[in-house]
């Protein structure tokens, strides 16, 4: 811990303005990580424009097979 550049310093003032959850979202995304329910997001956001974009060329009960997912994958969360 004391070989980190900021140690012993103090945090800065605009990491505390604001939303915090965001602030950490922006850097976690900058630093390549996804929190468990930003993936879980990504996922849903994906499914449904799979839907979406399927929607004329599929069979209905498939699609409701994928609205399912989609439904089980937001009770996760």
């Amino acid at each position: 811990m004391k070989h980190n550049p900021g140690f012993g310093k103090p945090l800065p003032r605009k990491l505390f303005k604001g939303n915090v959850n965001d602030h950490f979202v922006k850097i976690a995304k900058d630093s390549g990580f996804k929190p468990p329910w930003i993936a879980l997001q990504s996922e849903i956001r994906n499914k449904i424009r799979n839907i979406i974009s399927n929607k004329n060329s599929s069979i209905e009960s498939e699609l409701y097979n994928w609205i399912d997912e989609v439904n089980i994958i937001i009770k996760k969360i």
